[in-house]
């Protein structure tokens, strides 16, 4: 559904390490462009109007919350210039914002902060509460 709460027909792609592209964590340029920039060109000109893309660090360099309650600003900054470029690019986002593949952050990140197994993470109401504040900041 969109916006107006209609259906509607999109092509789609699955995209990691999205953030971290636009952080200039890997210092690598395609065709002299940034990698976030020339993917959503690409995609743009070869009509993909939606991406699944990890919103979450998938690598200690760049994750969105170093603790609980503690916020990566490089990380944010980088997740608002990955939307915006999207945005200007016609790209509606879907953002994945915690895990169960143990990245860093994983809901394994949130049980260990409340001091609960990641198998408690979905009864556990402090791990739930510290990813929703991170929701909140993300979005």
């Amino acid at each position: 559904m969109n916006e107006n709460c209609t259906d509607f027909a999109f092509v789609g792609a699955n995209v990691w390490q999205l953030v971290e592209a636009q952080a200039g964590i890997f210092n690598e340029q395609v065709n002299g462009t940034n990698p976030a920039e020339y993917l959503f060109q690409t995609a743009a000109s070869n009509n993909i109007t939606v991406i699944r893309m990890f919103a979450e660090g998938t690598t200690n360099n760049l994750t969105l919350q170093t603790g609980p309650h503690s916020y990566n600003q490089s990380a944010l900054k980088a997740l608002d210039q990955t939307v915006a470029m999207a945005g200007k690019h016609g790209i509606k986002l879907t953002l994945i914002l915690g895990d169960t593949w143990g990245t860093p952050e994983s809901i394994a990140r949130f049980a260990s902060w409340s001091n609960t197994s990641v198998h408690n993470f979905f009864l556990d109401s402090q791990a739930i509460n510290l990813y929703k504040v991170c929701l909140r900041i993300a979005v």
